[in-house]
């Protein structure tokens, strides 16, 4: 998610922030094998690749990035 996002859908530990320079609105899912890649504007498409080595990658490239960004930070109600 972008650095100035203060809504989470989900609990706070399932996020990473990054620069607006890096974020995509595009979405990319890695489920076994399978490489989804999204995008919903203009029209929807979505490809799905299911070839456990473009999965890989992928998933290198998401915990490469994971280990150099951190949670976001919150302010609690005083």
């Amino acid at each position: 998610m972008r650095n100035s996002e203060t809504v989470f859908v989900a609990p706070i530990e399932y996020y990473h922030t990054i620069s607006e320079e890096y974020f995509s609105e595009n979405q990319l899912y890695i489920f076994g094998p399978k490489l989804a890649l999204l995008t919903r504007a203009p029209a929807a498409k979505i490809i799905v690749i299911n070839d456990e080595r473009f999965t890989d990658c992928v998933r290198k490239l998401f915990n490469y990035v994971w280990e150099r960004t951190s949670r976001p930070i919150t302010q609690k109600a005083s």
